[in-house]
């Protein structure tokens, strides 16, 4: 339970960091502007940021389109005299048929 919730804050934490640290940056890079009424960080921030919320967009899609899992086996394989030492976990899982482009031995 500990390592969820550690997870989950580690998680929450990086993704409001992410989002100020975006904030942060426009407002140092607005200082410099074009001719044109353009801060200058918008140029050098709009493709990864793009990028990121395109993961985002798409990770939410992914999320709420093939909710739940198919799992298809899972096998559990006791380890040194039956507890949890040198166990084995074996789990397979269908993947979603869409908006997935995970091939195996990447």
């Amino acid at each position: 339970k500990a390592r969820k919730e550690n997870f989950e804050f580690f998680q929450f934490v990086h993704n409001v960091g992410m989002v100020l640290f975006i904030v942060l940056l426009f407002l140092h890079g607005s200082q410099g502007w074009f001719g044109l009424g353009i801060p200058l960080v918008l140029p050098f921030c709009i493709i990864p940021v793009g990028i990121y919320g395109m993961d985002r967009v798409l990770r939410l899609l992914r999320y709420y389109l093939f909710k739940g899992h198919n799992i298809t086996s899972a096998v559990i394989r006791a380890g040194k005299k039956g507890g949890p030492d040198g166990a084995l976990t074996f789990l397979q899982i269908a993947k979603p048929p869409h908006l997935w482009n995970f091939r195996a031995g990447m």
